[in-house]
């Protein structure tokens, strides 16, 4: 009976062993299953966002999805027509290469012109004048259309039809005005008032944003500096029928490294920001008011004399061409006690000054600017290094010092009037004659019998300091009287 037994005992073993292994087996796949497949809230919310880019019916309906395409063009030339603050704006470019690109992202739509080796002419603004070439906000009878249009060239660009802004990158820039209305290819920039060039370019419709290097030419001289906006002010006011000269004016703001060249003010270097103002006059742009602030160097060189006037201001400095006034003011706040590094400091071959503050009023000559009177206010240090009898006029040495508080001078009479607020005093020392003077007013004239200079003290008047004044005048000059 063992012997019949004994296939059946080895067929249990085997399906006892068979059963275990699969069992086993089943174990370590339901291990693996649970270590490799095992998901959390990032996975779970990666795949509803991949669903819904699928197919954006499952999800939010108020959200959009995100698209992006490009064309490619060669040698394409376009008229692309837009508004900008409910006025109608041209834009008319020549390009070797251009890549249009549409991205929508997030709701918004932008249709974007990507540009290589790109000219165009872009339509800033159209308007009339009268028969006189004033201009006019609105049309009336006999006025004549004329158009405001940059003349660009760039090695690269981009036109953007959502915000209409066109950047360039290394780019040339003309402003001129044409008559007409209607953008042609034809029209000549004879008629320019400003030409540019910048490594970058920003244009908006209303304000031009320049970097790297700017540098902008204008009839009246050049400008430079590392950054550039130039802003359009335009008045419009339908109730007016004719604007005056200054109601159309552009602001030309310089940043960093600046230098304004004019060909009557002289080099203007400042470190800071320089505003320039510019206000037209019958077609023609001019310059009408400079102002800059932080540390300003002017270099004057008088016409038909050859002599260099130099002025040094770390505060203020304003130049008014419609007023005639240049202000240099180094905003030390008024009183007695001098900050003499900070003060305002002219320079020239006759002498120096410094003063908290120095005023020129100017008038407009066929030759030139010529200065018509110089105010100095402020804790006043002069120093002339001219004779008074002129015999060495020029010379280098100082020979006379001076201490006040205001001191006018009037070039054409050249006649110097120096004065001392309350309770102070105006000191006076030749050098050549050792002549002290302590007054309350003095004054420096030409005597029309000699015709040479003199002084002359008004009010309380002596001819030797006192201690406390010696003192006073020993700190700005170590003089051994």
């Amino acid at each position: 009976m063992s012997k019949l037994q004994l296939p059946r005992q080895r067929s249990y073993y085997f399906l006892r062993t068979a059963l275990f292994l699969l069992l086993l087996l089943v174990g370590l796949t339901a291990g693996m299953s649970i270590t490799v497949f095992r998901t959390d809230k990032k996975d779970f919310a990666a795949y509803h966002e991949l669903m819904l880019e699928a197919n954006p019916m499952h999800g939010d309906k108020s959200a959009k999805p995100s698209y992006n395409a490009s064309q490619q063009q060669h040698q394409i030339r376009k008229d692309i027509f837009f508004q900008k603050d409910l006025v109608r704006q041209h834009l008319y470019l020549t390009s070797r290469d251009i890549n249009l690109v549409l991205d929508q992202r997030g709701g918004t739509t932008d249709l974007t012109e990507e540009l290589e080796d790109v000219q165009c002419l872009l339509q800033q603004e159209c308007f009339y004048r009268d028969n006189e070439g004033l201009l006019l906000v609105k049309k009336l009878p006999h006025a004549t259309p004329w158009q405001k249009i940059y003349r660009a060239k760039a090695e690269h660009a981009s036109f953007s039809y959502g915000d209409k802004s066109f950047k360039a990158e290394k780019i040339s820039l003309v402003d001129f005005e044409a008559p007409g209305h209607k953008l042609s290819t034809e029209v000549e920039d004879s008629n320019s008032s400003l030409t540019i060039e910048a490594s970058t370019a920003d244009y908006n419709g209303t304000s031009l944003v320049l970097k790297g290097s700017v540098r902008l030419t204008h009839s009246q001289g050049s400008m430079a500096a590392d950054e550039v906006v130039i802003e359009e002010v335009i008045r419009k006011e339908p109730g007016i029928k004719a604007a005056s000269p200054s109601s159309r004016n552009a602001i030309v703001y310089l940043k960093g490294a600046i230098q304004v060249n004019h060909t009557e003010l002289g080099t203007l270097i400042n470190n800071r920001e320089v505003r320039v103002y510019l206000s037209e006059s019958k077609g023609k742009r001019e310059i009408r008011c400079v102002e800059g602030d932080g540390y300003t160097y002017l270099n004057h060189i008088e016409v038909g004399k050859h002599q260099s006037h130099q002025l040094v201001c770390e505060g203020k400095t304003v130049v008014d061409h419609e007023k005639g006034i240049v202000t240099f003011d180094s905003l030390i706040k008024p009183g007695p006690k001098v900050n003499d590094s900070k003060q305002v400091f002219f320079y020239d071959s006759l002498g120096q000054a410094q003063a908290d503050k120095i005023t020129v009023y100017y008038q407009k000559t066929v030759e030139g600017m010529t200065a018509t009177k110089v105010l100095l206010e402020g804790n006043v240090y002069l120093v002339d290094h001219k004779d008074l009898d002129e015999k060495n006029e020029g010379k280098q040495e100082p020979l006379h010092y001076a201490l006040a508080d205001v001191v006018e001078y009037t070039p054409h009479t050249r006649e110097i009037l120096l004065s001392a607020n309350a309770g102070r005093r105006v000191l006076f020392y030749d050098k050549i004659n050792k002549l002290q003077v302590s007054s309350t007013v003095l004054k420096v004239f030409r005597d029309k019998t000699s015709q040479k200079e003199s002084i002359k003290g008004l009010g309380d008047v002596r001819f030797h300091f006192l201690e406390s004044e010696f003192e006073q005048l020993q700190k700005r000059v170590n003089l051994n009287i």
